[in-house]
């Protein structure tokens, strides 16, 4: 129906998703069933309600404690508090859901805003049945919620409110209520086929990682931002293909094609000042993603692992190890070393932006595990590279992408697949694999 504050025609029934506001069915103006088009009787039923009244003023004091927050997720939450809360039903009158386990309402079930956030519990408990409680009920735990705009009630009051209530749950240290992001000058809309849906990217054989690495660079942490396919052709042929991954073949296809591939640590009373400022370049970059991580600031983070490999290209161009190749082969084993060590800690700072690229690099240096494996974080920011390493001749890691790829990619994406189409599709398709590296 239409919402009684912004006239918006398409409200939901329990919220308006252009202004946010949380609404009772009653309250939707020309109300209409989005099924049959017809319009709903109000019955009277029992039910049962999350007293968010009373519990606005512990939310409150939570809340104004939060200053690590960003500023417009706490000032959006708070308005919602001090405008008033009041008692929400939590049970629908519906045959699907999840049943409520109590006498009396066994026939309704849960409302899903009161059953979907215990999940975040329970796919824990389910994937790791020995450590959950101490995700969750662990003081010291910081538990993340990074989630859309429309979303932020629910997450900064709605379920904190619940764990209040419980009490023997960790309370989010952040969360990160998330701007709309848009495509092309428009809302991104599935039901108008206006936008990038990713069922089809196998089919268009775009590496899902090129997908994350720009949608990184446009995650909108405090405004809203806008896909548009000329941008990514830029960003990521200039920013990841022409500084990340070039960078990583430079290094290596240099090692392999002018040093046979064997690479030599370099004495530490030799460093020069190039290879001074690159061992603290590596890590102080550790440290800042680290930090802009925590702080939820995913795009400064990736902008500082992109930012190491622009230092890795400069430490290159500075030493000029083709040359070194020829006239001090022993000193280019050691440039070119070092620069390994960026590879390899390039390999850990980007496994969480783009997972299959990082893995790809880490298995180009011929190394034991993953980029990821545990504990390997902490060693971001270090020389870990055993002395000697063997290089083999590498494959590049991306192609740069042309206009009339992108324009084909396009074709494809921008149009979802029916769900009738997407059910009777087997569960699992394999993912594309433009390098090759797959056997």
């Amino acid at each position: 129906g239409t919402c009684p504050h912004c006239g918006y025609e398409h409200a939901h029934g329990d919220q308006c998703e252009r202004c946010g506001k949380l609404l009772e069915q009653k309250e939707l103006v020309e109300p209409r069933c989005t099924i049959c088009g017809g319009r709903p009787v109000l019955r009277t039923s029992r039910h049962l309600f999350l007293r968010l009244d009373a519990l606005a003023p512990r939310l409150e004091q939570w809340i104004e404690n939060a200053t690590h927050w960003r500023p417009q997720v706490r000032a959006e939450a708070l308005g919602k508090i001090r405008a008033g809360l009041h008692k929400r039903a939590i049970t629908r009158d519906l045959d699907w859901g999840v049943r409520v386990p109590l006498d009396g309402f066994r026939d309704k079930v849960f409302y899903v805003w009161f059953d979907a956030p215990i999940g975040y519990i329970s796919f824990t408990k389910q994937a790791a049945p020995e450590r959950w409680e101490s995700f969750w009920r662990d003081p010291e735990t910081r538990i993340y919620h990074v989630l859309g705009k429309d979303n932020i009630v629910f997450h900064t009051i709605w379920w904190p409110g619940m764990l209040m209530a419980e009490g023997s749950f960790t309370l989010p240290y952040r969360v990160d209520g998330l701007q709309f992001l848009n495509y092309e000058g428009r809302k991104i809309s599935k039901s108008k086929s206006w936008g990038v849906f990713c069922e089809r990217l196998p089919e268009a054989g775009l590496d899902p990682d090129l997908l994350r690495a720009y949608l990184t660079f446009l995650i909108p942490e405090t405004s809203d931002t806008e896909f548009r396919w000329d941008d990514f052709e830029r960003r990521i042929n200039n920013e990841v293909i022409g500084t990340l991954t070039n960078f990583i073949h430079r290094t290596l296809s240099l090692a392999a094609s002018r040093l046979g591939g064997r690479l030599e640590a370099m004495d530490e009373m030799r460093l020069g000042e190039h290879e001074e400022r690159l061992v603290e370049q590596i890590r102080t970059r550790a440290e800042r993603v680290t930090q802009h991580l925590e702080r939820g600031e995913l795009r400064a983070a990736w902008q500082e692992v992109l930012g190491l490999a622009a230092d890795g290209n400069r430490y290159f161009d500075y030493t000029e190890p083709w040359r070194l190749a020829k006239s001090e082969p022993e000193r280019a084993r050691g440039v070119l070393h070092l620069a390994a060590n960026v590879v390899r800690s390039l390999a850990i700072l980007m496994a969480p932006f783009v997972p299959g690229i990082a893995e790809r690099a880490w298995g180009l240096l011929a190394l034991e595990g993953a980029p990821s494996d545990a504990g390997r974080w902490a060693e971001a920011g270090t020389l870990a590279l055993p002395p000697v390493l063997t290089i083999e001749r590498p494959r590049p890691l991306l192609p740069k992408l042309t206009a009339e790829e992108i324009e084909r990619i396009r074709a494809i994406v921008t149009h979802p697949t029916p769900l009738e189409q997407l059910l009777a599709q087997p569960a699992e398709s394999a993912a594309p694999d433009p390098a090759g590296t797959r056997s």
